[in-house]
């Protein structure tokens, strides 16, 4: 589920900093809003109860540095993961 504005990408920030800490419920819905620097419209509500859903059936199993990271640093500087993770060997 990809946010389609920036109300929904702080949303979705939000929301994934909670579920990383362990603590993502329907009763986080609160201290995701009084988080945001905007007050939330009736579709910034809709999509932070269904993107909190969403997460709860289906958790992140990867790092913070997921594919589009990688892709998106790689693009910027020209190097690939070896870059990001030093010498491995």
């Amino acid at each position: 589920m990809e946010p389609s504005n920036e109300h929904e990408r702080a949303i979705k920030v939000a929301v994934d900093t909670i579920a990383t800490e362990g603590r993502l419920s329907l009763e986080s819905i609160p201290e995701v809003a009084d988080s945001l620097q905007f007050m939330m419209s009736r579709s910034d509500t809709k999509f932070l109860v269904q993107y909190m859903r969403w997460r709860m059936d289906k958790p992140r199993t990867f790092s913070v540095m997921d594919s589009r990271t990688v892709s998106g640093y790689r693009k910027h500087s020209g190097r690939g993961v070896s870059a990001l993770l030093g010498d491995v060997s």
